[in-house]
């Protein structure tokens, strides 16, 4: 009598386990990412009159980027052309300029233009972080309440990922990292 208990709680909870990580997560993750991403690159990218984000912070990070790979320590964080003489020590981390240069380097070894290089890593850093917000509610959802659960993350964070300003192409600042670490 105990085996066949064994027996059929290892049945049920077999089927209580979400199939594996390629059967449905990857796949649906991949569809909506593309979804979003396409949309994204559509209704933004053609009316854009610069590749550095509309918001002030998007300028500034991307100061602070280049300042860095200009020769600018990691620990030294003063902006000598903001502010009174002597600059404006900033109060944003590195952390965040570590992926974004690092995509520009990445870049820059097949663009034809340090400019060309900034673009496409201004546009793919945004859009990367928003499949990555994506993919946290999804996989947050799979786990709350199964493959169904998993498809309403995919589905209200996609949502999310496209009305929200933060993933646009060209917006670097701070906040969209900080999004998608909080989800």
């Amino acid at each position: 009598m105990t085996a066949s208990l064994r027996h059929r709680d290892v049945a049920l909870d077999q089927r209580r386990r979400p199939a594996g990580l390629w059967d449905r997560f990857l796949p649906s993750l991949l569809a909506y990412g593309v979804v979003v991403i396409a949309a994204l690159l559509v209704f933004h990218l053609p009316g854009a009159t610069d590749y550095v984000g509309k918001d002030n912070d998007d300028v500034m990070r991307l100061v602070e980027v280049r300042d860095w790979l200009s020769g600018q320590s990691w620990f030294d964080l003063m902006q000598v052309r903001l502010g009174l003489e002597g600059g404006t020590l900033m109060h944003w981390s590195r952390l965040v300029d570590l992926p974004i240069g690092g995509l520009i380097r990445l870049f820059s070894l097949f663009a034809g233009s340090p400019e060309q290089a900034e673009a496409l890593a201004l546009t793919v850093w945004p859009l990367l972080l928003g499949l990555l917000f994506i993919a946290a509610a999804g996989f947050g959802g799979r786990r709350m309440g199964g493959v169904s659960t998993m498809h309403i993350g995919f589905g209200l964070a996609s949502l999310f990922v496209f009305t929200s300003v933060r993933f646009y192409p060209g917006s670097i600042d701070h906040h969209n990292l900080q999004q998608v670490l909080m989800v």
